[in-house]
Order: structure tokens, then C-alpha cells, then sequence
């Protein structure tokens, strides 16, 4: 296993522009095309100029569990998250191959959202509307680690046991995803959250002998401190 060392290029800040026509379904070895039903060996390729910096191989390399993921914006048709299954790369160009993951019916559909990484401020991804970003070409990235800031709320305390060093009470928890949209739609966020392997109902209390009534869960936007933007709740 490979482990990352300090160096000029953290792999999280490593970007670069597609080579035009270059983003492909590929099955077996031959291009499909997006007018096909998934398959299990369907990859997307996609190329940037020149070598892919060695900091971002070491990334991939050293990912013990889970999958690295290639982030893709600004492209008219593969905008989204895509978890890397191989990368070659020479002096020229670095081509990634990425897993599809699977969609119904008999062509594959683009998400109906971008996404911004740059958005001043924004410390998560942004979803934007399709054409916003038109004065960008096509990027990608390694996908960055989505930051959820969290706020928890003691309302009240009503038994204490010394004995068995357990307590009863009434919490509140926020967990919030700072400027994740520029919009609120509730379908846009559930999607770009499931291609991080995200759900709301993922998230539960650790160390909790019993529950005296099941804890209430609910999602919200609010106004981000990033102007223009919306955190999701």
C-alpha cells in the first residue's frame, strides 16, 4: 500500500481541462455511444493533456476501502461524481476509466444540474443550473470530501444514573452543508449526495441504549453565509 507524503501538488487541489470529444462510453473496448442500455462492463473515459501528477496516482494507489472519485463539471453530457477503476497515463495524455453506475432504461441520462467547485467561499460543491458556467470548458478533479458542519443542542437533562455513567435527555442536531446549492430542489441534492454514497438516513446517534421516543429527521435549505447560495439542513 502507498501512503501520501507531503508535496507541491495536493491531489485534492489537482485540476485539469477534458481533451475535447475525448469524455466516451466505452464496453469491452468499443465506444457506445449514450443511446444503450447499461451494462456491467460499460467504463466512461475520459483524457487531459499531459501527465497526470504523480501525487494523484499515489492518491489512487493508497485507497484501502472505497473507491477514489473523478469529479466532472461544466461537460454537456457526464457532469457527476465517477468512482476511478484505472488511469494511464503518459507524457502526452492521462485518461481515466471509470466505473458507470447503473441507470434504467435504453439510454443513459445526464444529471440535470452542474457543478460549481469553485465557488468563492463555498466550502462543498455547488449545484448550479446547466449552461450557467458557460465561460468554463469542461475540468476534472479528484472529487473533494464533502464538509458537513454540525451543531448539537442540550435541551434538556432529566435523570442522571452515577451507577451505570448514563444519562436521559433532549437533543437537537444540525448537520449543515454549507453553500451545496444555488438553488433549493430537494430531487438535485438527494442526487449529487447519492453519488458520495449519501442518504439523510445514514446518519444516527452513537451510544444510545434507548430511545424513549424515535428521533425526529427532516431537511431544509436555508440562506448560506455565501451570498446567492443555499445550505442544506
Amino acid at each position: 500500500m502507498a501512503f501520501l507524503e507531503p508535496a507541491a501538488v495536493p491531489p485534492q487541489s489537482w485540476r485539469a481541462g477534458l481533451v475535447p470529444n475525448s469524455a466516451r462510453l466505452v464496453v469491452k473496448g468499443v465506444e457506445v455511444g449514450t443511446a444503450v442500455p447499461w451494462h456491467d462492463e460499460m467504463r466512461l473515459h475520459v483524457s487531459v493533456a499531459g501527465e497526470c501528477p504523480a501525487e494523484v496516482l499515489a492518491l489512487r494507489e493508497s485507497m484501502s476501502t472505497g473507491r477514489q472519485q473523478l469529479a466532472i463539471a461544466a461537460h454537456e453530457t457526464f457532469v457527476g461524481m465517477w468512482s476511478i477503476d484505472g488511469i494511464s497515463t503518459d507524457v502526452a495524455s492521462s485518461t481515466f476509466v471509470c466505473y458507470v453506475p447503473r441507470y434504467e432504461g435504453a439510454a443513459f441520462s445526464p444529471l440535470p444540474f452542474d457543478i460549481d467547485f469553485d465557488v468563492e467561499g463555498s466550502p462543498n460543491p455547488t449545484i448550479v443550473h446547466v449552461g450557467s458556467r458557460t465561460s468554463r470548458g469542461p475540468s476534472v478533479r479528484i472529487a473533494p470530501t464533502l464538509r458537513l458542519f454540525a451543531r448539537a443542542t442540550l435541551m434538556m437533562i432529566d435523570q442522571v444514573d452515577t451507577v451505570s455513567q448514563s444519562f436521559r435527555a433532549d437533543a437537537a442536531v444540525e448537520l449543515r452543508l454549507r453553500g451545496l446549492a444555488s438553488y433549493p430542489n430537494e430531487a438535485h441534492v438527494t442526487q449529487l449526495l447519492g453519488q458520495y454514497g449519501m442518504r439523510p438516513d445514514m446518519l444516527d446517534f452513537l451510544n444510545v441504549s434507548e430511545f424513549q421516543m424515535g428521533p425526529e429527521r427532516w431537511q431544509v435549505f436555508g440562506k448560506s453565509f455565501v451570498p446567492g447560495l443555499q445550505d442544506y439542513i
